[in-house]
């Protein structure tokens, strides 16, 4: 069904106004927090392009001098974790996918100066090749096209080599593997997935450049020395930064749990948290284990096709998502009832609004329930558009917040987002709702 632009304003207008008067304001200063790029620069946030994180500025505007306990659920590789450590501030993190926690824990530990010195040492030990080794070759089924044969055959002899390292600094050098792994195969991560380098947009489209045209330009011809030199860079930065930046000498301490956010509570026992912040995926149907498949299985965090699907079946906002508890959607009903099945791309979508919504309402009345008096609840969140009909987010968990007892609700503007040119230029009279928003909720 095409509905006209008038019956689109109608509707967002007799939507908005089941939802309370919240205290809204555009504050362009946070911009720059909502988003990861600033972060490429930092000591120790920069190991790792986590494009999915917020800015640790952001993270610093809400951590006070009075905070003893901040708390991420969805803390990704760390952000909120590592910018509270930088501010001598206790942390806990938890996030379903173990790639990313094992990013969090090497980040948030504390490397002392001997084990800086020991992993100097095993660092040349790493690069030495032992043409006898029976290699294990992940059973992703696209391996051999994500890497060049000669790459990926070195790859597999530096990991092996690093195992054999003490257990102690093992995880520093294979955090630096890791990290390089986009850097040196033929794929990126773009939109929801990834995207092979031979492909090329330009203004006129897509064009197909030649694989051997590409990586001449980009690996050189020694596609070993490449590697080497890219890895030997990374541990260069990950060393310089634990010397100067790291938390040695902190007091504070992070606590990290590979887990469903909704089973938070048994991790934080009676642990006081004062401050709790947050982006959770956006309900845009990303697939965040599709975008970090690469380093899934090459750092053997899964190894099979059905480990993967166990993730997907608990991730959110994905169509993937399968376990959503049984709740009263109230605030859903008329936003569900509008959408057109004949206008989705995916049969899907309507189930995977309703999981999303349903699991961040039972995430925000335990968030709730954690925080002492006084404490604030921050949280980055980008509203989404289905069918030319934008799902107010920002509001939606506004009012979830209201309804569990949070007061002096936030919503901070930060930025409006776009969307897929199909839906652009239906939404082009409402596109003000299509935003990005820090969200900030007082118990």
């Amino acid at each position: 069904m095409i509905r006209s632009t008038q019956e689109l304003l109608t509707y967002e207008k007799r939507i908005l106004k089941q939802f309370p008067n919240f205290d809204m304001q555009y504050s362009t200063q946070f911009s720059d927090m909502v988003n990861f790029t600033k972060a490429k620069q930092e000591p120790i946030h920069r190991w790792f392009r986590y494009r999915e994180g917020f800015s640790p500025s952001l993270v610093n505007h809400f951590v006070s001098s009075d905070d003893k306990w901040v708390f991420d659920p969805f803390c990704g590789s760390g952000t909120t974790l590592v910018s509270s450590l930088q501010s001598q501030k206790n942390s806990i993190g938890i996030d379903l996918n173990p790639v990313s926690i094992f990013m969090a824990q090497v980040k948030t530990k504390k490397w002392s100066s001997a084990q800086i010195n020991k992993i100097k040492e095993s660092i040349p030990k790493i690069f030495k090749h032992d043409d006898g080794l029976n290699l294990q070759i992940p059973k992703l089924q696209i391996i051999h096209k994500v890497f060049h044969p000669e790459i990926l055959d070195h790859l597999l002899r530096l990991r092996h080599n690093i195992e054999l390292v003490d257990d102690e600094i093992m995880n520093f050098l294979l955090f630096g593997w890791i990290s390089i792994l986009e850097k040196v195969s033929n794929t990126k991560k773009e939109g929801n997935g990834l995207k092979y380098r031979s492909t090329v947009r330009t203004k006129n489209g897509y064009i197909h450049i030649n694989d051997d045209d590409w990586q001449k330009k980009i690996f050189g011809s020694n596609k070993i020395a490449f590697v080497n030199n890219i890895l030997l860079n990374q541990y260069k930065i990950m060393i310089n930064d634990v010397k100067h930046y790291g938390f040695e000498n902190t007091k504070s301490t992070s606590r990290v749990f590979c887990d469903d956010a909704i089973n938070m509570k048994k991790y934080l026992n009676d642990t006081k948290i004062s401050k709790i912040i947050f982006s959770p995926p956006y309900v845009n149907s990303f697939d965040y284990f599709e975008i970090f498949k690469i380093e899934l299985w090459m750092g053997k965090f899964i190894q099979t096709y059905e480990q993967l699907r166990n993730l997907r079946k608990n991730s959110i906002g994905s169509l993937w998502g399968t376990n959503y508890p049984n709740s009263n959607m109230n605030e859903l009903e008329e936003i569900l009832e509008f959408l057109d099945s004949n206008d989705l791309w995916s049969a899907k979508i309507t189930k995977m609004i309703l999981t999303y919504f349903a699991k961040m309402k039972l995430i925000i009345s335990q968030l709730y329930d954690l925080l002492i008096d006084g404490g604030k609840c921050v949280i980055v969140v980008g509203n989404s558009a289905y069918g030319n009909v934008i799902i107010p987010t920002d509001l939606i968990f506004s009012k979830f917040a209201q309804n569990y007892g949070f007061e002096n609700i936030k919503i901070h503007v930060a930025r409006h987002l776009t969307t897929s040119s199909q839906q652009k230029k239906n939404l082009n009279p409402i596109k003000k709702y299509l935003r990005e928003s820090v969200l900030v909720f007082e118990k």
